[in-house]
Parts: C-alpha cells; sequence; structure tokens
C-alpha cells in the first residue's frame, strides 16, 4: 500500500466513494464554536483534504499545540507532521494511519456514521517542549481505500495524564442502543530518547541474531560463547533499552531503523 500520508496529500485527485449522513453541517465554519473549545482546553477542528484546508480550526492552536495559529492555518493541516519526531511520523504513515485506513474501508458500509477513531502523538512546540496529543475523529466523506477526504475532530494535550513510550490507534463503533464496541486497536512502542542505546559490541550482535531469528542455544553455538553468557547479553539489552521483553527491543530497533 502506498504512503498514507501521500495519499492524504494527494486526495484531490482521488475519487470520493462515501459521504456519512448529515456531514453537510460540519462543512460550514459557523457550525463551531470557539468559546466552547477554550472551556475545555480541546483544538476542534474540520479539514478537507480535497483541497489541504481547514473547514475550521479553533483559536486555542498555542494553548494545545504551543504553535502559532496563524502559522497552521497559513501552512495548512499537514504541517503539524514538521514538528512531530521522525520515529512518530513513520509509525503514523507506515502502521497507524495504514490500520486506520483499512479498518474505515472495511467498515463503510455498514453506517460509517457510527464509527469514531483515535490515535496519539507527540509534537514538538516552539519552545522545543515535547507534548503527547490525542486526536480523535469521524471521517466524513471517504475516499478510495477509506482515505479520508474530510475530518472532524479534537485534539488534547494529555502529557500529563500518558506518559507511555508509545503510540496506539483504535477505532470504535457506536451501536443504536448505547453501547459500544472496539474494531481497531493496536499500540506500537517509542525507542528511548536516544538514537541509540549504549550497548557493547557483543551486545549489538546478540540483539542482530535475536532480530535474525537466532534463539539464545543457536547464538551461543555460533558465538562460541556459553548460554549463560548469552543469557546475561540479554538482560542488559533490556535493562539498557528499557524493554520488558526481547520482542519489544526487536521491534524498537527494527522501528528506529539502528542495524
Amino acid at each position: 500500500m502506498e504512503s498514507i500520508l501521500d495519499l492524504m496529500k494527494n486526495s484531490r485527485f482521488l475519487k470520493e466513494v462515501k459521504r456519512v449522513k448529515g456531514y453537510e453541517q460540519y462543512m460550514n465554519a459557523t457550525y463551531f464554536d470557539d468559546g466552547l473549545s477554550g472551556v475545555l482546553n480541546q483544538l476542534v477542528y474540520a479539514i478537507d483534504f480535497r483541497s489541504m484546508t481547514y473547514i475550521y480550526l479553533s483559536k486555542n492552536v498555542k494553548e494545545v499545540f504551543g504553535l502559532e495559529y496563524d502559522y497552521i492555518i497559513e501552512n495548512g493541516p499537514m504541517s503539524i507532521y514538521r514538528h512531530t519526531p521522525e520515529e512518530d511520523t513513520a509509525l503514523l504513515d507506515r502502521h497507524i494511519l495504514k490500520a486506520i485506513t483499512q479498518t474505515a474501508y472495511a467498515e463503510k458500509d455498514n453506517e460509517p456514521e457510527n464509527l469514531r477513531f483515535a490515535y496519539n502523538f507527540r509534537l514538538k512546540t516552539d519552545t522545543g517542549q515535547l507534548k503527547c496529543l490525542l486526536n480523535r475523529f469521524s471521517i466524513l466523506i471517504y475516499g478510495e481505500k477509506g482515505i479520508p477526504f474530510v475530518v472532524v475532530g479534537t485534539m488534547t494535550d494529555v502529557s500529563h495524564l500518558y506518559d507511555k513510550r508509545e503510540l496506539f490507534c483504535e477505532g470504535t463503533r457506536f451501536h443504536g442502543d448505547g453501547t459500544s464496541s472496539i474494531i481497531l486497536h493496536k499500540v506500537f512502542p517509542l525507542q528511548n530518547g536516544k538514537a541509540k542505546p549504549n550497548l557493547t559490541k557483543k551486545e549489538i550482535e546478540v540483539l542482530k541474531l535475536v532480530m535474525d531469528g537466532y534463539i539464545s542455544k543457536e547464538i551461543a553455538e555460533k558465538t562460541n560463547r556459553s548460554i549463560e553468557t548469552i543469557h546475561t547479553h540479554r538482560k542488559n539489552i533490556l535493562k539498557k533499552m528499557k524493554c520488558n521483553n526481547i520482542t519489544e527491543a526487536v521491534l524498537m530497533a527494527k522501528e528506529a531503523n539502528w542495524f
């Protein structure tokens, strides 16, 4: 599948395939209320990716994003990705937005107006602070393959509530009886602070072999070391990378393209 971010940038060239009932009210900026967004400390937005413009953007951009309102308006909805860490952008493009569009496409014929999506990402402010934002939204007009053409939602600074080193995405379907069901939930760990952990050459060798699919016994034979030594290397790798298990360490190394 092509890059989701690229498809969204070029969505004006794709064909509309689905519109949510009552979407018209969200296409009018006067529908939204800045006063309400200010009280809730949430940034309210409506985006038309066909023209790469905001239908509406609440004025509290500085409070939520830590970026200037005029800058965001002038540079368009994709401008926030210039301020996300490269790792976040890669996860959003290759995994999170792809999972959301695939789920939206699979569910598009089953009352799409009852679908809600969410994901988190990090954003660097004008002062260099790194915030964690929660983006919750509905897709009003779908393009080919579930690509969102028009979306409406809120973004909230959840840095003080959510400090896990991971990004997640979630999809929820709301039912007529007031219940809901989760139709998408995926979590992706983030690398720890440094570009690479301070692993020794031997630890790096062990991690690479684990990434290649070798188990500890095979690594011991391959490197002419004892199985106890390999176990020690693995424990040190987890401690230095601050991971709970070797699978998480391997995923972190792959996502960050360390080797």
